[in-house]
Parts: C-alpha cells; structure tokens; sequence
C-alpha cells in the first residue's frame, strides 16, 4: 500500500512540517507515524496512538532500532494523556469505523489540537459527506476543501 500510496503524500495534504507536533491516531504498523516523525525532523515531536498491544510493541521496537526519540508510542481506545492545545495536527486515517465511541475519539482529538490545528480524515468505509456531517456537526471542526485523498478539518 505504501508504494502505492506513499505516506508523505497524506501528510503533505494535512499540512505536516517540521517542527510540528504530530498525533497519528490508530497508527497500526506505524507508516504515517514514520514519515510524520521524518517530516517534522528533530525539533517536532510525533505521538502515535492505537488500541492494539501487539501493534504497539512492533512499533516501539521499530522506533527504538531507527533511533527515533523525537515519537512517544501510547496504547489507547479514547483518552490520550496529551496536554490540552498541544498537538499542531492530528490523523486519523482508516479507522474513524472502528473505534467503539467516535464522538469521544472526535472530542479527545478537539482537546488535544491547538485552535487552528488540523484534523487529517480518511476512512474507506465512510463517505466524504458523513464524514464532513459528523465532523462538523457540533462546531468544533470546520470542514475544508478536499485537496486530494484526505478530507481535512480546521479546529475551532
């Protein structure tokens, strides 16, 4: 998927530069974690986050043989101990279906996103429509124009 779909593309979509601070939540294997944690180069910081024990270890394991400390792996279904305003650009890619509560997961990533930060959505199994509906529909995110494969969403 990678090869085909590199990444950085997504990234570049949303935004992500150095410097930033970064949460790839439900990050799995950790692709967008990898590429963000390049892109946003030593003086950013990433933050990847997913339910799953087994994706955690694999990629802690990962980041700690490519020498990463600027990436904090957390294993999490919601709440993400992140300080409130902290985080410049949060992606949730592919998993907006899965999550057991999607308007606590929605609420926690407003929390942690400066205002102005920006919400990076894609999921396959979500039309662009409902996902500009249920993102939208409480005032905390603005939907912006689709510039490519991701819909992107400005914190209010």
């Amino acid at each position: 998927r990678d090869r085909v779909a590199p990444p950085r593309r997504r990234l570049e979509e949303a935004g992500v530069g150095p410097g930033h601070t970064v949460l790839d939540y439900g990050c799995g294997g950790g692709s967008f974690t990898l590429a963000a944690a390049e892109m946003v180069g030593p003086t950013g910081r990433v933050y990847a986050a997913d339910k799953d024990p087994l994706a955690v270890a694999r990629l802690r394991r990962l980041l700690d043989r490519r020498g990463l400390n600027h990436v904090t792996v957390m294993q999490t279904d919601c709440g993400t101990s992140l300080a409130d305003d902290s985080v410049d650009v949060a992606l949730l890619y592919d998993v907006y279906h899965l999550v057991r509560d999607p308007d606590a997961v929605v609420a926690e990533l407003h929390r942690v996103l400066k205002p102005g930060g920006v919400l990076s959505f894609v999921d396959h199994f979500v039309s662009d429509r409902r996902a500009v509906e249920r993102l939208t529909a409480d005032g905390r995110f603005v939907a912006l124009p689709r510039t490519g494969v991701t819909r992107s969403f400005r914190c209010g």
